[in-house]
């Protein structure tokens, strides 16, 4: 049942929607799920018809997480055309059933009571404070209008509204600022960390919802306000400042996210008096400027350092009594299976520069997730639970180090070239293994084009392997390898395999 449910957390399905679902509405390649029907009980009988309103009919893109327990699912019968079907009639489940088994769970786990149908609120909540707004949420929840999603969810936006109605429309929280006046007036020091560099980091057409994208890369472009351009930190493409939007020629454009650049401006104007000190690789691109900051931060030349994760990592302040992070939810909701450890393994190195001489510290993290087990435990310094909550996770989904993960990966300039690469080089496996008599799981995923798609004008593709790293299959990826190295037709194309590494771009 974990597939289900962490499909419905992860989409906001209906539980009808969501029961309805077959094999040949999942697309992995593309990571997206297409909602055209819904079971109901009319009569005493289940009935599969249409969703609720013609605005129900949807496709809604999936984690990848979520795609790999779906595919795993579907391995546990894989002639039955149901996503989710029942073990007991081979059919879909009925609603009722699922409503059964969720209060077992909870009764199991020793949790409240709630109602299936409130994991779809939770989905839509948790959207909210991640900051989708409510036109873009009302089509993921397949709702007729915004209006009645803004109506549904009030109590979660006027939470939302209650600090900037009160004054504090501030990227810092109150209790930060608090904090920061109060080690400014007794004369010590505070590290503050933001891993994103630049002003905003992507600007986007309200009119065809299209970011100004680098042309090399396809990826959004990053406001630098000190020098009014807009940047790729990938290729290094820089844009004179804009006014119209690239693709349809709106005027009607929107900067979101937010910068170390635009905290600093933040930070002087909240804390004039404050002597600032940001780090990141816009002011430390010179060959001594990375010791030379930290000495005059040591001497006291600086009462805030703010900086990415460069600050986060061995540094011994013993006047620094405060640290803040001023957010990290984006890194811990990568599409990489190390997410949550990078960023449990960055909090804890962070926090660590806090209270380090003979004065006491506090850590503040600020987030939209405030409950979230990986934070919270970080906070904490408690390894050991993070361990157990970690490795019971990667487990469930059988992730290293309960298997090996290999990417094969494929670039070249033309997408037809790295298409054929890749499908040709997944013929070639299954050849393999059908030849050889193999002694090792494999479980293929792709091939798919990665999450930056184009990078520096190549288009980019993977196919990942879920598997052990063994001899034999060092051998079978050996093999492969020469024999894509004598295929003249793909010469422009390169090729490599990663076992273990970062499957997140």
């Amino acid at each position: 049942m974990l597939p289900l449910f962490f499909l419905e957390l992860t989409t906001g399905l209906r539980r009808g929607e969501l029961l309805a679902l077959l094999w040949s509405d999942l697309d992995p390649q593309n990571r997206s799920v297409s909602v055209t029907k819904s079971v109901s009980r009319l009569n005493g009988k289940l009935v599969v018809s249409q969703p609720k309103t013609q605005h129900s009919i949807r496709t809604l893109i999936v984690p990848q997480q979520a795609v790999d327990l779906l595919i795993q699912e579907h391995s546990l019968h894989p002639n039955n055309p149901y996503l989710f079907p029942s073990p007991t009639t081979g059919t879909m489940y009925s609603p009722e059933t699922v409503a059964r088994i969720h209060k077992r769970i909870l009764r199991d786990a020793g949790l409240e009571d709630c109602r299936f149908h409130d994991l779809r609120h939770t989905f839509a909540t948790v959207a909210l404070q991640n900051g989708v707004d409510i036109k873009t949420l009302s089509g993921m929840l397949g709702h007729y209008s915004s209006g009645f999603t803004l109506d549904t969810y009030t109590h979660v936006t006027r939470k939302m509204q209650e600090e900037a109605a009160e004054g504090n429309d501030s990227l810092l929280s109150r209790v930060m600022c608090d904090k920061l006046t109060e080690v400014l007036a007794k004369k010590e020091q505070a590290i503050l960390l933001l891993n994103r560099r630049g002003y905003t980091t992507y600007i986007t057409c309200m009119d065809c919802r299209q970011p100004v994208a680098c042309p090399n890369c396809n990826i959004p472009l990053t406001y630098h306000k000190k020098n009014d351009r807009y940047m790729c930190h990938y290729c290094g493409y820089t844009m004179d400042n804009i006014e119209r939007c690239p693709q349809c020629g709106s005027q009607r454009l929107k900067s979101s996210g937010v910068g170390t650049q635009r905290v600093e401006d933040e930070l002087e104007r909240l804390f004039p008096q404050a002597r600032l000190l940001r780090m990141d690789a816009d002011t430390t691109s010179s060959r001594y400027s990375y010791e030379e900051s930290f000495k005059a931060f040591e001497k006291g030349e600086y009462d805030i350092m703010l900086g990415t994760q460069m600050i986060a990592k061995g540094l011994n302040f013993p006047n620094v009594t405060m640290v803040g992070v001023i957010s990290l939810d984006k890194a811990l909701f990568t599409g990489d299976f190390r997410s949550y450890e990078r960023t449990f393994s960055l909090l804890t190195q962070v926090a660590g520069r806090s209270g380090r001489g003979d004065k006491s510290g506090v850590a503040y993290i600020q987030t939209f997730v405030p409950d979230h087990y990986v934070l919270n435990l970080a906070a904490e310094q408690n390894y050991d639970e993070f361990y157990k909550e970690e490795i019971a996770l990667r487990k469930s989904l059988t992730y290293p180090p309960f298997c090996d993960i290999c990417v094969i990966g494929f670039s070249a300039p033309l997408e037809s070239k790295v298409i054929g690469a890749s499908r040709w080089v997944t013929q070639l496996i299954k050849e393999y293994i059908s030849q050889h008599k193999v002694n090792f799981p494999l479980r293929a995923l792709g091939p798919a084009p990665c999450t930056f798609e184009m990078i520096n004008n190549r288009y980019r593709y993977r196919l990942i392997l879920k598997t052990r790293n063994t001899a034999d299959f060092r051998e079978m990826i050996k093999h492969v390898l020469g024999e894509f190295y004598k295929n003249k037709d793909y010469q422009s194309v390169r090729i490599f395999a990663d076992i273990n590494g970062d499957i997140g771009l």
